[in-house]
């Protein structure tokens, strides 16, 4: 993504070097002489930040946008400020995006389990790790057998493993995972983890296999804000911005 906004004219700070790859913030003047001010977040908090009304647009993952939404849905009181995310000018990096895939659910190989129907027929005490918690929530409960084991019970979204230790009456788990998603998977059994799969090389490695695919393929892309009453310079600047972003897409690829 760097690259592509290197190509684009953007004066991106060198990450790689020692003395900017903690600089998280930059100006840059476009061509029309408007500045745009950039900042640097991981893909999920860069969506609370435009839910926060703190900025514009932001670079993230169709994944992220897509759990956030159904934890939009989800929540009977929210801020009035936080209004629904579209893809802005329906932007999509999908043919520069170093991995280009699904989110899948996977075990590790030596269960011995083929589907996620059976990984809930089969296991005991079973356990979810993910970052999208909202979407494998939504996949999990329409699993026949989680509702044959579970009936009407939804699952339990926690923020860490420690969250189910003296927890009563927690039926099964998804714990949000804050990192190498793929090594929780590897000593416990009774683990299945949600995450993106790219090439598969990474599962491999690591003897895991997928039970479960999404059919919906996940892409990076330009979001923003459907607002009902957009200012007109910042949807002038945005749309100058979208126009470089494309045209150094078409140098990259």
């Amino acid at each position: 993504m760097y690259a592509t906004l290197k190509t684009s004219g953007i004066d991106v700070p060198d990450y790689l070097t020692v003395e900017q790859h903690r600089r998280y913030s930059f100006k840059h003047t476009l061509p029309s002489k408007g500045s745009i001010l950039f900042f640097v977040d991981n893909p999920r908090d860069l969506i609370y930040r435009i839910a926060e009304n703190l900025c514009d647009a932001v670079i993230t993952g169709s994944d992220y946008v897509r759990d956030w939404k159904i934890f939009q849905k989800a929540q009977t009181h929210l801020p009035k400020k936080w209004q629904e995310l579209t893809v802005h000018k329906f932007l999509k990096f999908e043919n520069i995006t170093a991995c280009t895939g699904r989110l899948n659910f996977l075990v590790h190989e030596s269960c011995g389990i083929p589907t996620l129907d059976e990984f809930f027929y089969q296991t005991h005490n079973p356990v979810c790790f993910t970052k999208f918690p909202y979407l494998a929530s939504r996949k999990i409960q329409k699993s026949r057998g989680y509702t044959s084991k579970y009936h009407s019970v939804l699952p339990q979204l926690l923020a860490t493993f420690f969250s189910t230790r003296g927890t009563h009456g927690v039926q099964f788990p998804i714990i949000y995972s804050h990192g190498l998603t793929e090594s929780k998977a590897i000593t416990n059994k009774n683990v299945i983890i949600y995450d993106i799969m790219c090439s598969g090389k990474t599962s491999n490695l690591n003897n895991l296999k997928s039970i479960y695919q999404d059919h919906e393929l996940i892409y990076v892309g330009l979001f923003g804000i459907n607002k009902t009453n957009p200012d007109n310079n910042t949807a002038r600047l945005l749309t100058e911005f979208t126009q470089l972003l494309k045209a150094g897409i078409t140098k990259t690829v």
